[in-house]
């Protein structure tokens, strides 16, 4: 068996388009969404990233940006009820 290169940035252009076919036929938008409780700077590239991915994908995708600086695990908890309380939000 001989080596083969892949273009990896083709492979994943492709798969995002067929799965934005799929979504579309869906009959609804699927979302993510990101809380981000910390500032590293590598997390909000990354974070980006999925997020653009996310939306060439056909999702409705957002990052909730950091805000509260008090104790992770209250934030996280409390953002997790007001997304959840949205009659848009099907999964938890």
């Amino acid at each position: 068996m001989s080596a083969r290169i892949i273009d990896g940035k083709a492979v994943a252009a492709a798969l995002r388009d067929t799965l934005a076919r799929r979504v579309s036929a869906l009959g609804f938008t699927p979302g993510l969404r990101v809380v981000r409780v910390g500032e590293d700077p590598a997390s909000g590239v990354y974070v980006r990233n999925k997020d653009r991915a996310a939306q060439q994908a056909g999702f409705n995708s957002a990052t909730i940006p950091p805000r509260n600086r008090s104790r992770i695990s209250s934030f996280t908890e409390a953002r997790r009820g007001r997304m959840s309380a949205k009659p848009s939000s099907i999964g938890r």
